[in-house]
């Protein structure tokens, strides 16, 4: 009897157990069914039983280390991949896995060897070259990259996903590739997400080309047809915004003084995903005691643990107020162990720039009082309209309408204007025109703030050379440019949801006559 573990019948695998309780490929099937429904816990068990039965099946410690991966545990999937790949010296899926696996953790190089391993035995293999050519991407070395992406579309001319990657390594001008990518549009074997990828695609190029009309046409039925996760929800991110503010107070952090980490290690580079928070990580991590860890999901993994540790008695952030002394402090300590696994020992900071984390800045301020905070703020239209053109492969809801990006931006000014208030420790603000008008002058102010010493390195951080895995890769390649600043101006006549949206918030500069702001659905009246 053979039941193929791709099958997805978890019914079909149940009876094979019946009839085989030791049938190997009946389990993993299940294992992978489960895994497929995102039933993660049931899914563990299965592969915990199927490796018992057999610990040496290399085909279990490889789909378990993809499910480790899609749930965002890359450090835990690497040691069950690499056993994969021991175990069965031919099995590429598991080296493609590793690969993958390595690239999340910051180990790029060796992904990249391994992927070109790949590659020399399967040399027409586009997905292979895809991965490459963003590896090099990520590293700066954009013509390397645009090599192998050309290299993938000799393979496959009509590669949705490859001109994606090569739209963003260099500028597409061509105007008869234009058409050819205009025409992919009629082919009946595109998918919804292969549509949305090619309109982000073409939209980037018309922007690239100044045909803001057409770019934004395309901007916006991308965005319409992007349904990877359920819409944004203004009054429930306000309501959440709302309760944040009750519970971080001043009287809260009074209270609460003196409990924490000690530690001095961590900076912490906040702000609106596109306001200038890659370019500033990269220009402080290219100081030599400084060591960049990107974005970290870590913060949001020790909040979540929180519940879990209090029986989900209540919900963050209210379940804040029971953390004692010595759960502040060790939760502050596993946030630094966790850097400095990543960035070593010798760096006396390290950066972690998750945008979103300024909706965090009360938990950090209790665990990590003496962490840095570095503010990054951009004019909200340019930023706005920056979040709207990306098609970022983790998820923002908020950015798929301009409405709802709007609303975004609204609680984000409000909730900062709180934490300026209420947080003990100072925030550095950092203006995104100044990092790009005066980048030395703001970058002095930075290392004073941070309480460095001045570093030249700081000044070419294009060169500096470590991965950059954000939508903002090709521009911190560069040296600092100001093309970017009021490029909202282009696309002016479409953005009045954007700036009815964010209302009062937005500067009276930017603001239009007639243009009310719009009330946030169910809730009575606009915030102020």
């Amino acid at each position: 009897m053979i039941v193929s573990p791709l099958l997805g019948h978890k019914e079909v695998f149940e009876k094979a157990l019946l009839i085989m309780p030791e049938f190997l490929k009946a389990h993993l099937g299940l294992a992978n069914t489960l895994k497929d429904q995102k039933k993660y816990q049931e899914a563990m068990a299965r592969f915990r039983l199927t490796l018992a039965i057999n610990p040496s099946f290399a085909q279990a410690y490889n789909y378990l280390g993809q499910m480790l991966v899609e749930m965002e545990k890359a450090d835990q999937a690497i040691p069950l991949l690499r056993k994969a790949v021991g175990l069965a010296k031919n099995y590429i899926e598991a080296q493609v896995n590793l690969a993958a696996a390595l690239e999340q953790t910051g180990e790029p190089e060796e992904a990249l060897a391994i992927y070109q391993a790949v590659l020399e035995k399967m040399p027409k293999h586009v997905g292979i070259l895809n991965s490459i050519g963003t590896i090099l991407r990520n590293l700066g070395k954009m013509e390397e990259s645009v090599k192998y992406f050309e290299d993938a579309l000799k393979i496959d001319p009509d590669n949705v996903g490859t001109y994606y990657n090569l739209s963003r390594s260099k500028k597409i001008t061509d105007s008869k590739e234009l058409d050819k990518m205009e025409k992919m549009f009629d082919d009946p074997r595109l998918n919804n997400n292969q549509k949305c990828s090619l309109h982000f695609t073409m939209g980037k190029i018309y922007d690239d080309n100044g045909d803001y009309k057409k770019a934004f046409q395309h901007f916006k039925t991308g965005n319409d047809l992007d349904t990877r996760e359920k819409s944004f929800d203004p009054r429930m991110h306000h309501i959440h915004v709302s309760r944040l503010m009750s519970v971080f107070t001043k009287d809260f952090f009074e209270n609460h003084k003196g409990m924490g980490s000690e530690s001095t290690v961590p900076i912490f580079v906040v702000g609106v995903p596109r306001s200038g928070t890659t370019l500033t990580e990269q220009t402080i991590a290219s100081h030599p005691k400084v060591f960049g860890a990107g974005e970290l999901s870590y913060v949001g993994k020790l909040i979540q643990s929180i519940n879990e540790s209090q029986g989900n008695m209540a919900n963050y952030p209210e379940s804040v107020t029971m953390l004692d002394a010595i759960t502040a402090c060790k939760l502050g300590e596993d946030y630094v162990r966790y850097v400095r696994s990543l960035g070593g020992k010798e760096v006396l900071h390290i950066t972690d720039k998750m945008p979103g984390n300024f909706m965090n800045l009360g938990f950090i301020s209790l665990v990590l009082p003496k962490a840095k905070i570095i503010h990054c703020k951009r004019n909200m239209l340019d930023t706005s309209l920056s979040c709207f053109s990306q098609h970022f492969s983790q998820v923002m809801p908020f950015s798929r309408t301009l409405r709802d990006m709007g609303f975004y931006c609204r609680e984000y000014s409000r909730i900062m204007r709180h934490w300026h208030e209420v947080l003990p420790s100072p925030i550095l603000d950092v203006n995104y025109d100044d990092m790009v008008n005066d980048h030395q002058g703001t970058t002095k102010k930075i290392l004073d703030f941070i309480g460095l010493e001045w570093s030249d390195k700081c000044l070419d951080f294009h060169k500096k050379e470590r991965e950059v895995r954000t939508a903002s890769t090709w521009q911190v390649r560069q040296p600092v440019y100001k093309s970017s600043l009021e490029r909202w101006k282009h696309y002016d006549e479409f953005l009045a949801p954007l700036r009815q949206a964010i209302g009062e918030e937005l500067p009276e500069e930017l603001r239009k006559p007639g243009e009310k702001p719009t009330p946030i659905p169910g809730l009575e009246k606009p915030v102020k």
